[in-house]
């Protein structure tokens, strides 16, 4: 694991429930976070000179929001979930964008984590 741009499912979300992600950014100081949604993967992976691999589709993916790291422990998102009975099996894509310390020129990905709405 890469605790220094590292973005982790921390709970499988269930239906009506809670999804919980949690973003890393160890040792960075802490700074501003972007977390991106999709429901597709790029079947191969997009390099951007000094930001990593884009791992989501640019044109499709969604902003969750930007949200701030804090210095000293990982950040924990949590996001209530629906209770359409339509979207359990749904499988969905995450990856962030780090600032560290607000450093736009130390701006990278993370890899991308997937998960599936559970019943």
């Amino acid at each position: 694991r890469n605790l220094t741009r590292q973005l982790d499912i921390a709970l499988q979300p269930r239906l009506g429930g809670e999804l919980w992600v949690d973003v890393h950014a160890a040792g960075s100081g802490g700074g501003p976070a972007s977390l991106f949604i999709d429901a597709n993967l790029l079947p191969t992976p997009l390099e951007l000179p000094g930001l990593g691999l884009l791992q989501i589709p640019a044109a499709t993916l969604q902003v969750l929001g930007t949200f701030q790291i804090p210095p000293d422990r990982p950040l924990r998102l949590a996001a209530g979930l629906n209770t359409d009975p339509a979207t359990v099996g749904l499988v969905f894509h995450l990856q962030s964008l780090i600032i560290p310390g607000g450093a736009l020129l130390e701006a990278r990905l993370t890899q991308a984590s997937s998960g599936v709405i559970l019943r």
